[in-house]
């Protein structure tokens, strides 16, 4: 059995040069590793590496979906791009496994901790949910579940003006097997993942598939339109599990007005929002899962709220925050679509 070593207890590999490739800085650390800069000495080129130990068994699965994921983009005759870093190789030395990737930008999690009420507009908030959704049904068209859906593992591209949103740290990710989908619905497993974005159901010790990966993105939703989930303070799996059950039983339907446990007043949630936990309430495990239904009520709440690709409105952006509070209720035809979709 591997040992499992957390990343205060590997060593500083700073300036180590392994092959072609020189490890210039350590620029963020781990659970389990630390990020390098990385420069290729031969062609000049800027990467990262996510050093952990050598005999993790995260590190290697990792490396063998990331090998996957980009061979995918590779063999449709393209470059690979949004949602999945470009992968650039692995290897091993002084004891360590070293993961070699695309440099990116920050975080969601720290672009929401940059604005000024640790909190993100509801426009910004919903175009992140949309692009949370779409990196993971990539993910899962390609039979991979993540398991770990949280802010800090959704990161921006790094030009200039990004807004492409990739998916990273696969370590704990795994295949899923379509045909057994049915017989593994109700099957204990061991909790992987974090607890605070974590479905009830994996909370619980079930294995939940691709719809543990979405209530993971509607956690972050609720999370960056309140500013923080109620069970913030939380961190017992079974203190926070009530929470969540409320939420998982809370009645929904289509009719005005929208009504949330957790939204009072003039800032009640967006149809769409509501219309996303419908579906979640409804479905199971993963063949439930209608990626295509919750996107599509995303966009037309975004369009409701004058959302411009090309204009300058998200928060991080140079225009700033920009607060939309809902004073009344419009009608999002996806709302009413999911609630008769069972």
């Amino acid at each position: 059995m591997a040992t499992v070593v957390k990343s205060e207890q590997l060593g500083d590999y700073t300036g180590i040069t392994f092959m072609r490739y020189r490890l210039d800085a350590k620029v963020n650390n781990g659970g389990f590793g630390h990020i390098y800069s990385v420069t290729d000495v031969y062609s000049g080129a800027q990467l990262i590496a996510k050093v952990e130990q050598g005999d993790s068994v995260q590190s290697k699965n990792e490396a063998a979906i990331l090998e996957n994921l980009n061979l995918w983009f590779f063999m449709n005759g393209g470059d690979v791009h949004e949602p999945i870093a470009h992968f650039y190789g692995a290897f091993s030395f002084h004891n360590v496994e070293c993961l070699l990737m695309e440099p990116l930008g920050p975080n969601l999690r720290d672009l929401k901790k940059s604005t000024p009420f640790d909190r993100f507009s509801l426009r910004t908030s919903l175009f992140v949910a949309q692009k949370m959704v779409e990196a993971l049904q990539f993910v899962h068209e390609r039979d991979y579940v993540h398991r770990d859906v949280k802010p800090n593992n959704f990161c921006l591209g790094r030009r200039n003006g990004d807004r492409r949103v990739f998916v990273i740290d696969f370590g704990v990710a795994k295949r899923y097997d379509k045909s057994d989908e049915v017989a593994k619905e109700h099957v204990k497993s061991s909790f992987v993942g974090t607890s605070r974005y974590a479905s009830y159901n994996t909370l619980a010790g079930y294995d939940d598939g691709k719809a543990g990966d979405m209530w993971g993105v509607y956690y972050t939703l609720l999370e960056n339109v309140l500013g923080q989930v109620p069970w913030r303070q939380e961190t017992n799996r079974q203190a926070i599990m009530p929470y969540k059950k409320q939420l998982q039983e809370t009645a929904v339907s289509c009719k005005q007005p929208v009504t949330h446990p957790w939204f009072e007043g003039p800032r009640g949630p967006p149809p769409s929002m509501v219309a996303f936990l419908r579906h979640l309430q409804k479905a199971r495990f993963s063949h439930d899962i209608d990626h295509s239904l919750i996107l599509s009520a995303l966009c037309y709440d975004l369009h409701m709220l004058k959302y411009d690709s090309y204009a300058p409105c998200l928060d991080w952006e140079a225009c700033g925050f920009h607060d939309e509070i809902i004073y009344e209720f419009w009608d999002n035809p996806f709302l009413a679509t999911i609630t008769s979709y069972y």
